[in-house]
């Protein structure tokens, strides 16, 4: 109003929405400010308050009176906030924003944290993991080691097993073998036998033959420091007895034991079979080195034994014949002192002497 001079006492203070509805400005207590308003060839002046009728409603107001003395009012024009109230609400609305952050951060905190566990907790599964994994990758690494190992082991049983049943097939085979061989040579001596003493009933059996059949085994009770008859007693008879004289050069060398042909010869005692050096007159003969001396076997059909060759007392050698200078199927039996030869047959002594004293009676 022109020319209107006005001075108002607000009755209060303006807070809260209502100074935020009255001036524009972020809500806050202003109390005693006054105002000074110029208008239009006037001027007002007042003070802003808080009307009790409006208290906690309202809008502050401008009271005063006019030039008549008629009271009026207005509502107070809003106006510009102050440096320092902005400055003050600046820091109020940073305050607000520190406290809400601070509310979001501890309304996270417990989100972080359970995250940070889970982290945790899968960090130490992997790590679990990784250390499963590498278990269970040298437990197939032993696993792997020990079917090698037991495969290794297999295959050594397998070739046990096939070298020994292959030695078993050999041994067997060669078991059949020697049989078959024996069978054989039986059977070539008992032809042999048979031819020879076919040859030697006419006269046309040839001295030196030599027939090979399988070693018999001895007679039973006889062993290596044993002795027997050179012809199983009851088959001879004595025909001629050392010293004897007669037709021999000189005397008898040894002792005649008459059998038929084909008879079997025994070795006396153990020895081994040497060269036959007797000459002519003994025929087909072997002879045989003792420990204690050697024996000849002369006049014989054939022999299954070579020089060399190991027998044992009993062990057949040969069988009665007719060869060399004789006058029917007998053996002469002589028997060499250690030191001796049998190229010279005087050099022989008793042999049934030498017999019992191994405990034989010819």
């Amino acid at each position: 109003m022109a020319g209107l001079a006005m001075t108002s006492h607000a009755v209060g203070s303006l807070t809260g929405p209502d100074v935020a509805a009255a001036t524009g400005t972020p809500t806050r207590a202003v109390s005693d400010q006054r105002l000074v308003a110029v208008g239009a060839g006037a001027n007002v002046t007042g003070q802003v308050g808080h009307d009790p009728a409006s208290t906690g409603a309202g809008i502050g107001a401008l009271t005063g009176t006019d030039k008549d003395g008629h009271k009026s009012s207005q509502a107070a024009p809003p106006r510009p906030a102050a440096a320092a109230e902005v400055n003050s609400e600046q820091a109020y609305l940073d305050s607000a924003a520190a406290v809400a952050a601070r509310a979001e951060r501890e309304a996270a905190a417990p989100a972080f944290d359970q995250a940070m566990v889970g982290l945790s907790a899968a960090e130490r599964a992997a790590g679990q993991g990784v250390r499963a994994g590498q278990a269970l990758h040298e437990d197939n690494r032993l696993q792997q080691d020990q079917r090698s190992q037991g495969q290794a082991e297999e295959a050594a049983g397998i070739a046990s097993e096939v070298a020994r049943l292959e030695e078993e097939k050999r041994l067997a085979e060669e078991a059949a073998a020697k049989l078959a061989e024996q069978a054989r040579l039986a059977e070539e001596a008992r032809l042999a036998a048979e031819q020879a003493a076919a040859a030697a009933a006419n006269g046309t059996l040839l001295e030196g033959t030599l027939v090979r059949v399988p070693t018999l085994a001895p007679v039973a009770g006889a062993s290596v420091a044993a002795a027997v008859a050179p012809i199983v007693p009851g088959r001879y008879q004595i025909a001629a007895r050392f010293g004897a004289v007669g037709t021999w050069s000189l005397y008898h060398t040894g002792v005649d034991l008459g059998a038929p042909i084909g008879t079997p010869i025994r070795a006396a005692a153990a020895g081994i079979v040497t060269a036959p050096v007797a000459g002519g007159w003994a025929g087909t003969h072997v002879i045989i080195e003792h420990a204690d001396g050697s024996t000849l076997y002369a006049h014989m059909m054939a022999t299954t034994v070579v020089p060399g060759q190991s027998v044992r007392a009993g062990e057949v050698i040969g069988f009665v014949g007719m060869t060399g200078r004789t006058f029917g199927p007998h053996l002469h039996f002589e028997y060499y002192p250690p030191g001796t030869s049998q190229v010279s047959p005087y050099a022989a002594t008793d042999p049934v002497v030498w017999m019992a004293r191994r405990g034989i009676q010819l």
